[in-house]
């Protein structure tokens, strides 16, 4: 199974929340966990409308993400 094809099977089996990074309006970091939909190549995370990580997407949209068990392999 080559990379790309391992890497959309993990996404679509697990059953774990993602962690996102942000920044947050006072410019400090900040990491919560998501729950998400991997569909047709895209990540689709589920949050109120208006939750707060979404104001500071949409004032930062710079962010990063990891889908990772806490048992090995990470």
């Amino acid at each position: 199974m080559n990379s790309e094809a391992s890497t959309e099977n993990y996404l679509q089996e697990s059953k774990i929340p993602l962690r996102l990074s942000c920044v947050m309006e006072s410019g400090w970091p900040v990491v919560l966990s998501l729950w998400y939909l991997f569909e047709e190549g895209s990540l689709f995370c589920a949050t109120p409308e208006h939750a707060r990580v979404v104001a500071y997407l949409l004032a930062e949209p710079r962010c990063s993400f990891e889908v990772a068990s806490d048992q090995p392999p990470y």
